[in-house]
């Protein structure tokens, strides 16, 4: 069976929770009532049929996963790996952080004369400083022809970004991976196809 990559990473959601809802109880409780040999065989029974269950469904998950990298690695020639479109993806986003975050707080330096006006009344002052009062100035270092060229940078990472993410999601959509019928089979089985 085909499926899209899309498709694929949406079993790979459902099979993940799917493992970590499967419980293996290694202990039980007995009440006074109860035969413990009978209760312990089988919550033992239990136990070792959720294990069996684990070990299919990550051994499932491990081969669509697989399936998917090989499916990333062969792309058109034309394109971009995925994989390596999303690892462009990833270099944007921590580069737009960088520069949204520098830009919030950057203000174009002020004139040399104002800087050094605001030192000079620093250095008359007559008496020693008084209590929150600062013996230094703050400057900004950049430049005007700097904060903007920091947001020409911006916007132009945020488009080649979303060019990215297009090309990532028409991959994701038009590529398919092909599932084993055992895969399938084991997918059917718990509702999944």
């Amino acid at each position: 069976m085909k499926i899209s990559l899309r498709k694929a990473h949406l079993l790979q959601t459902e099979l993940q929770a799917l493992i970590s809802g499967v419980r293996i109880n290694s202990s039980v409780n007995i009440s006074e009532f109860e035969n413990p040999e009978g209760v312990l065989m089988q919550a033992r029974e239990e136990a070792l049929t959720n294990i069996d269950v684990k070990k299919h469904l990550i051994t499932v998950l491990t081969e669509i996963r697989q399936l998917v990298n090989d499916a990333n690695n062969n792309t058109d020639e034309t394109l971009l790996p995925i994989s390596d479109q999303l690892a462009h993806i990833v270099k944007y986003q921590k580069a737009i952080a960088i520069y949204e975050t520098l830009l919030k707080e950057v203000r174009a330096i002020e004139a040399l004369e104002i800087i050094e006006g605001r030192l000079s009344k620093l250095r008359g002052a007559t008496s020693s400083n008084e209590y929150g009062q600062s013996n230094s100035v703050a400057a900004y270092v950049f430049s005007k022809e700097d904060v903007e060229s920091f947001k020409d940078q911006l916007a132009t990472m945020k488009r080649e970004k979303a060019r990215i993410q297009d090309m990532l999601l028409e991959a994701n959509i038009s590529t398919t991976i092909e599932l084993s019928e055992r895969i399938c089979d084991q997918l059917r089985k718990h509702r999944l196809l």
